[in-house]
C-alpha cells in the first residue's frame, strides 16, 4: 500500500494526513503524527472524507449553468475561463475591492 501526504481539504484547519492508496483507489487515511495542526489526530469529516472520492455521484467535470438555467460539462479551460471573465466583470462593475483572495501559509 502506498501513502500519499496531503492536506485535508474539509475545511480551513489544513490538517496533514496520509491517503492510504491500494491498486490506483484511495482506501483510507492515516493522520501525521507531528502534524502541527491536528497532533496526529482528525475530526470525522477528515477520517471520512476520502470516501466521496470513489463515490459514483461524485462530479469529475465542471458544469456551467446554459441559458436555460441547466448545468451543463464543460472543459477545464471553458470554465477557467469562464471564471477569468466573471471575476474582470465584478471587478470592472464595483471596483478592484470587490474580490479577494486569500492564502494562508504556515
Amino acid at each position: 500500500m502506498k501513502k500519499v501526504l496531503t492536506t485535508c481539504g474539509y475545511c480551513g484547519c489544513g490538517c496533514n494526513y496520509y491517503i492510504n492508496v491500494d491498486n490506483n483507489e484511495i482506501v483510507g487515511i492515516t493522520p501525521k503524527n507531528n502534524d502541527i495542526v491536528s497532533k496526529g489526530k482528525l475530526c470525522v469529516k477528515g477520517w471520512q472524507l476520502y470516501i466521496c472520492v470513489n463515490h459514483n455521484d461524485r462530479l469529475k467535470q465542471p458544469l456551467i449553468k446554459n441559458k436555460d438555467g441547466i448545468f451543463e460539462e464543460v472543459t477545464w479551460e471553458i470554465a477557467f475561463e469562464f471564471i477569468n471573465k466573471s471575476l474582470k466583470n465584478i471587478i470592472e462593475k464595483n471596483g478592484p475591492k470587490a474580490v479577494r483572495v486569500s492564502f494562508r501559509s504556515r
